[in-house]
């Protein structure tokens, strides 16, 4: 375009460079601002921001942004950072889902300007205003639906005073930069300044729409919130702005529908539709309201529309239209939660300004809608706000919700979860009686109300509970506990037990044993059915624990929870304790080697205690058998369990036999039927101490004085678990072989004292059997057998345990050793044979028996050995694993130059496959 055209083009214009039709109504409506802060909140220029922005971290780029204001010191700099965060505020703002998250971004964004004094740009300012608009707005709107209170509305009336009053003072300022270039002449202008400036009126006319836009509803607010400065002409005037109204108040053949479909055009449109309703022009509201009942309209607006047309019906007392209106959509579909509170509260509202029969009916339409919708949280808050005495009305939820109320009132007043016997609260209990039986008495309640009917016998029971009335209580609990919904079965079954076990402790107060026997039956019946119906209840552990004490089971971790959980003020806390230091030493001696330790340290925690103070009364005064034999018993076991190996409390072990032999010396306890055990605990101490020669001379004169007795036999099986572990853990120690006598002389004085034949179906007597027969080979290997005797009593003991554990590996390598002893390679070659069979190829130990085959073959049969090998071979290149590799590789080297000829492949006919079964295993 030349020039000269575009001069011509500008001067038909009359000076306006932008004719605002629909693609600048976009502008007004902040699409072209939100443009811009996509073009301008993010630096293309920054990879940091580049990439959090495409990963959709917009809160990280905050905090960049954030750090870089503070860094940065140059004016210019931090008031274009600002702008930046203010528009990363807003966007943040809008797409928060949550209360607690929009009041982060609201908060961050009223501390903007402070924080950049400098930072006056109109945008930035109209972004720091919308926030604590839409903080406002929040309130305003909870207090149409009266969710908070009066304090909230005037908190918000002050947010839109202050908002409207700012955004009128920014809306005229951009005004008046509009007009000002609006006015200039371009036409000898150049073409660059022409188009900056078009760009810039653009921009200006964006946010002159936004601040209108919002200053509108501020003014709005302030009227609607009886602000005696609310101006609704001014909102008027405003939302004409935004609507493109050539006149100072929008009127409705102006309302450009095409646009109803974004949302900021459709709620400008609501807005003077309320303006209108506020100013008492109830059918303009309407009409306007109509015009926005359209697909085409936002759907954030159609949705609410109405909630609000509801509204303007009812600061106009439009019952009929209301009326029909609930009659229309119950007909389709359940009134809104929202819809039936705002009805509830308008109505409600009305009939405390002067009575209206059509509101009160109205109240409670909207009262019971709420009820059955499962609100009646909300409608026993509106109770709390309205008298709904007011209403005149029998109905059933009335009469329901005022029952509510008084039971609230009365537990508020009372408090606690015990009876009272104060007078005044009593009183308030009478009138939650008095309430809640004209619940039950109500015509309707029994046919269409059920489960509020059950609510109201669950709360009754509850009020007769509360003022003591326990008999009346257990058997409305009763009643309840069977016919109930789950969850109120449970608490009515839970108060049953409750109010029985008041009956039964006021019976045995008043000596009426006979009469407490039979509640406390009654009782004891209750809750093993409370624990059948709920098992896993979280006041099943509270039940329990009366049951605990008196279960002839075994010890579990529950019922020892159950006992331990008994408050120090009951009358069963000390009875309960002792029974737990039993259960705890019960699982003590249950437990797996991985847990005895916990399990140790958990019983003594809770023993020792006990016994300390057991010892103060055997010194202070003379205890009977009775006591006498449970602090006897309960010092035994805390001696067991303070010398177990793995444990090993020596110095209080010590401490506690020294306590109990003073006593014994002062002639107050009598040990003598002890006197073994606690000698073998002192064996025990010195073994575990180190000391182990004096150990072995204590148990040695309780050996000869009764090899019988119990403890003198754990006394030598002590000694003989300490020889069996210092041969494990030192196998190379040079006094190895005194090791290994200790614990094959120890081991067979066990073995001698077991019964003939031995009992080779008990696990002990295995595990002493083999650990015996694998000392005496390991005696014969290291030539220490001139007599023969350890060589017998193996070969006797492997052949015992191979009867009885045919397949066992470790039985099987003993038996075959134990062979080649006895000069009997092919008894020992089976054994090998069989124990090859039963391993898995892929263990060292199948490549160990593999070896002694091997082995034995090239001694007794040079030839089959090799094709044995040979086989090995080819299906194991590197023979296997060390040692076992290395030394069939020893075997092979020896065997293939052992110069005997090699068979042909027909007389090698009995050679079976080596891949692990057959002679090579």
């Amino acid at each position: 375009m030349c020039r000269q055209s575009y001069k011509t083009r500008h001067a038909r214009t009359a000076g306006r460079l932008v004719v605002r039709l629909g693609c600048i109504l976009m502008v007004v409506l902040g699409l072209a601002v939100d443009q811009l802060s996509a073009q301008t909140a993010v630096d293309p220029d920054d990879p940091l921001e580049g990439y959090l922005s495409a990963h959709g971290l917009e809160d990280l780029i905050v905090t960049h942004l954030e750090m870089q204001l503070r860094q940065t010191l140059l004016e210019e700099e931090r008031v274009q950072l600002a702008g930046r965060l203010a528009l990363m505020y807003g966007r943040l703002l809008d797409a928060s889902k949550t209360d607690d998250q929009r009041s982060v971004w609201e908060e961050k964004s009223a501390e903007l300007l402070d924080l950049v004094p400098g930072a006056n740009t109109e945008a930035l300012q109209i972004n720091i205003l919308k926030a604590t608009y839409l903080r406002a707005e929040r309130l305003a709107e909870k207090y149409r639906l009266r969710a908070v209170g009066d304090e909230q509305r005037l908190q918000a009336r002050r947010m839109m005073t202050e908002v409207s009053s700012s955004l009128a003072s920014t809306y005229r300022d951009i005004m008046m930069r509009v007009l000002r270039l609006e006015q200039r002449d371009f036409t000898e202008a150049p073409r660059a300044e022409y188009e900056q400036a078009s760009s810039e009126l653009r921009t200006l006319d964006a946010l002159a729409s936004q601040a209108a836009y919002y200053a509108a509803w501020a003014h709005y607010y302030r009227a609607e919130l009886s602000d005696p400065h609310g101006d609704v002409n001014e909102a008027l005037r405003l939302f004409g702005h935004t609507l493109q109204s050539d006149y100072s108040q929008p009127r409705l053949e102006e309302l450009p529908e095409s646009l109803l479909a974004f949302e900021h055009v459709a709620r400008a449109a609501l807005g003077v539709a309320l303006c209108y309703a506020l100013r008492g022009e109830t059918n303009t509201a309407l009409d306007w309201l109509d015009q926005l009942d359209t697909p085409e309209t936002a759907a954030g607006v159609l949705e609410q529309l109405d909630a609000y047309r509801l509204w303007v019906l009812f600061l106009h007392r439009g019952y009929d239209e209301i009326n029909l209106w609930m009659d229309e959509t119950s007909a389709g579909d359940q009134v809104s939660v929202p819809a039936a509170r705002l009805i509830t509260v308008c109505a409600l509202e009305q009939v405390a300004r002067s009575s209206n029969d059509e509101a009160t009916a109205l109240a409670a339409r909207g009262i019971t809608e709420l009820t059955q919708q499962g609100q009646l949280s909300q409608v026993i808050d509106l109770a709390e706000q309205y008298d709904l005495e007011a209403l005149r009305n029998d109905d059933f939820i009335i009469t329901y919700v005022l029952g509510l109320q008084a039971h609230e009132r009365a537990r508020a007043a009372h408090g606690s979860e015990s009876p009272t016997q104060d007078p005044q609260i009593l009183a308030l209990y009478a009138e939650a009686e008095r309430r809640l039986q004209a619940v039950l008495d109500h015509r309707d309640g029994s046919a269409q109300y059920r489960e509020s009917v059950a609510q109201a016998r669950l709360l009754l029971a509850g009020v007769a509970y509360f003022q003591g009335h326990y008999r009346e209580a257990a058997d409305a609990y009763a009643v309840l506990s069977m016919g109930a919904a789950r969850d109120e079965a449970e608490s009515a079954h839970w108060m049953w037990i409750v109010a029985l076990d008041h009956l039964r402790t006021d019976a045995a107060a008043a000596g009426d044993m006979e009469q407490a026997g039979d509640w406390e039956a009654e009782l004891d019946q209750s809750m093993r059915l409370f624990l059948d119906a709920y098992p896993s209840s979280s006041r099943a552990g509270r039940i329990r624990y009366r049951l605990a004490a008196n279960d002839t089971g075994p010890a579990t971790r529950e019922r020892v929870d159950l006992l331990l959980a008994v408050p120090p003020d009951s009358p069963d806390y000390k009875a309960a304790r002792h029974e737990a230091e039993r259960m705890l030493y019960s699982l003590f001696r249950a437990a797996t080697a991985a847990d005895r330790s916990e399990r140790a340290l958990e019983y003594l925690n809770l023993a020792r205690p006990i016994l300390t103070n057991e010892h103060r009364l055997v010194f202070a005064t003379a205890l009977n058998d009775a006591d006498t034999k449970r602090y006897l018993d309960r010092a035994r076991r805390v001696l067991d369990v303070q010398l177990t190996r793995g444990v090993a409390r020596l110095s209080d072990a010590r401490a506690l036999l020294d306590r109990l032999r003073t006593a014994e010396a002062a002639g107050l306890i009598d040990l003598t039927a002890l006197d073994a055990e606690f000698q073998y605990r002192q064996i025990q101490i010195q073994i575990l101490s180190g000391d182990w020669e004096s150990g072995a001379e204590w148990a040695e004169r309780l050996w000869t004085e009764d090899k019988d007795n119990r403890y003198a036999r754990l006394a030598i099986r002590e000694l003989f678990a300490l020889a069996v572990q210092d041969w494990r853990a030192y196998p190379a120690d040079p006094r190895l072989v005194g090791t290994l006598l200790r614990a094959y002389s120890y081991g067979q004085r066990l073995l001698d004292a077991e019964p003939l034949p031995l009992d080779l179906s008990d696990q002990d007597v295995i595990a002493l059997a083999a650990v015996v027969a694998e000392a005496s080979l390991e005696l014969t290997d290291r030539q220490q057998d001139e007599t023969g005797e350890y060589l017998k009593q193996a070969s006797t003991l492997y052949a015992q345990l191979l009867t009885q554990r045919p397949r066992n590996v470790n039985f099987l390598k003993g038996s075959a050793r134990v062979a080649e002893h006895e000069g009997d390679n092919e008894k020992a070659l089976q054994h090998w044979r069989t124990c090859l069979s039963g391993l898995d190829p892929s263990t060292t130990a199948w490549y160990e028996a593999k070896y002694h085959v091997i082995r034995l073959l090239a001694d007794a049969d040079p030839t089959y050995a090799r094709e044995v090998m040979r086989q090995h071979q080819l299906l194991y290149p590197g023979f296997g694993p060390e040692p076992w590799g290395s030394l069939i590789a020893e075997i092979s080297e020896r065997l293939s130059h052992a110069g005997d000829p090699q068979p042909d492949s027909d007389d090698s006919s009995g050679a079976e496959s080596e891949t692990g079964e057959g002679d090579g295993g």
